[in-house]
């Protein structure tokens, strides 16, 4: 296994935890995304970024609603 280190904004760390998410339910939840994402990409052509981001999380609405309510 690899590891990666992803640096979270303060304000986001702190809204993690008031809603009572785990380092562990976090970790469950990045690499669910990246996982996603790994499988929508090589679908994907070539998108500028914002494009591509809005496409992506239109795609994974379920994924980002469930985020949301965490």
């Amino acid at each position: 296994m690899t590891t990666l280190t992803i640096e979270l904004p303060d304000t986001l760390w702190q809204q993690t935890q008031q809603v009572g998410l785990s380092p562990q339910k976090l970790e469950h939840l990045i690499i669910q995304f990246v996982q996603l994402s790994v499988q929508k990409w090589p679908q994907q052509p070539k998108l500028e970024g914002r494009r591509f981001a809005q496409q992506l999380i239109q795609q994974n609405r379920a994924l980002f609603e469930e985020l949301a309510q965490l």
